[in-house]
This record gives structure tokens, sequence and C-alpha cells, in this order.
């Protein structure tokens, strides 16, 4: 079997249903599940002087779909644009159609396709996201023309049980989100994880994750379970893939 005697850490809960988890395991590999991120949603979300009339309304995550409708009744009319399918899913499921859906591979992505298909320049753009969203959408859009307002509906923090001991014998780690990048960093520093392959969901994720200093990163080419499964082999068999090789090195 192609991953016998790896350990691969999954960044998520273990309670949490993941078909990559079942994929690892058939390959002969020993999977541990380490939760990155601890969700706290607001209680109140602070509007002041926030622009309640924004053409665009970007969502990113899951996550942040509960603070979007909290405020939404308070909006003026937009159109509303998600991530990916299963972020669209999380709206729909809430009553909320998404006018627009991206590709799943990050918000910098999703960018790109406003951009070709309604076009950005001009347009305000509101962003609710969570405390550690970076601003390198902003930057980009205001590149393109755009305004960009972020907004945190809620905060993410370093769950409280999170231990380095969990991270000593990781041959890979596969990262979800910035957020789940940036607290695996606090509790163990990219700097002393040289020989640890990590891999990235999305570019936005790979992008943060070399800002932090990971020095084996390998990006999902698509962002389903079966790409981050090639992606994971890839990374404990030969290392990270280089920005020639990969077809979403774009960016996060």
């Amino acid at each position: 079997m192609i991953l016998t005697g790896k350990h691969i850490l999954l960044g998520r809960h273990e309670s949490d249903e993941s078909p990559l988890e079942d994929r690892l395991l058939q390959a002969g590999a020993r999977v541990t599940c380490v939760p990155l991120i601890e969700i706290e949603p607001l209680a109140a979300i602070d509007l002041a002087g926030v622009n309640l009339n924004p053409d665009i309304v970007v969502i990113t995550s899951k996550n942040s779909v509960a603070g979007y409708l909290q405020i939404r009744p308070q909006l003026g009319p937009h159109l509303l644009a998600t991530v990916g399918r299963r972020t669209g899913i999380a709206c729909e499921n809430r009553g909320v159609t998404p006018d627009i859906i991206g590709s799943g591979r990050g918000a910098l992505a999703l960018l790109e396709t406003l951009a070709s298909t309604c076009g950005v320049a001009g347009k305000h753009i509101l962003y609710p996201g969570s405390n550690l969203v970076t601003d390198e959408f902003a930057a980009r859009a205001t590149a393109l023309g755009a305004t960009v307002e972020m907004l945190t509906v809620y905060r993410t923090a370093t769950p409280a049980a999170l231990s380095s001991d969990s991270f000593e014998s990781a041959d890979a780690v596969v990262f979800y989100s910035s957020s789940g990048a940036r607290h695996f960093h606090e509790v163990r520093p990219f700097s002393i994880m040289t020989e640890t392959a990590a891999v990235a969901m999305g570019d936005q994720t790979a992008s943060t994750l070399r800002e932090l200093g990971a020095s084996k990163v390998t990006v999902a080419r698509r962002p389903d379970i079966d790409a981050l499964f090639d992606a994971v082999v890839e990374s404990v068999n030969t290392g990270a893939l280089t920005p020639q090789q990969t077809d979403c090195e774009k960016d996060k």
C-alpha cells in the first residue's frame, strides 16, 4: 500500500465525517485527527460605520453563513457569492440561494470568478469572515478597482487542548484553512517542522502556509477528496510540488 508507515495528521475534529480519512487508511496510513480551529460566534455583530449597501457579499466559509444571515435583513440588494459548492449548500440549507458559486479553490479564485462574470471595478464588496482573515483579498480586489470592507462575524481560536505532542511524528499535515494553519504555527512553528509536509486544500491556505514559513507545501489541484488524497501521496513520496507542477498556484 502506497502510504504504509506514513503518519498523516488531519486538521479537523475527529467527529467530522471525512472520506479522506477512509482513503488514507485504506492506503495503509496511520491517521490522527487534530482540531486546529475553535469557532466562537459573535453574539452581536458591530455594524457601526459599515456600508450596508454592498454590490457584492462574499462568503468564503460555512462558518460565515450564520453571521451573514444575522446581518442580511439590514443589507440592501446585493449579489451573494460563495467560495464553493459546499459553502453554497450551507447557504441554501438556511434558505438563501447564492447568485455566484466559485470553484472552491479559495477566496482569491472566487475574486477571479467575480471579475470575469460580473466585474468588480467600481463595486463595493462586503466580506464577512473571521477575525483572522488576511487583507490579501482586499488588496487584490482594490487593484481591480473595487472597494472591500472586511467584517468580523465570528472569531477563531486555538483549541485549548491543542498540543505540539500531536505533531511530533507526522509525515504530513492536511490544512483546510488559513486559520488552522495559523493556530498550528502558534503551537508548533513551521521553522522547526522542516521534515513535515504541509498539504493545503486551496491556494489561499497554501499562501498562508508559505507566509508562515512552511518549506514543503503541496496544493490539491482541485477542491475534492481525490485531488487532496493525491496531494498527500505526492507530498510524502516526493516532497512539495513546485509552482510549475501545480495548476492552481496563483496565490493564500
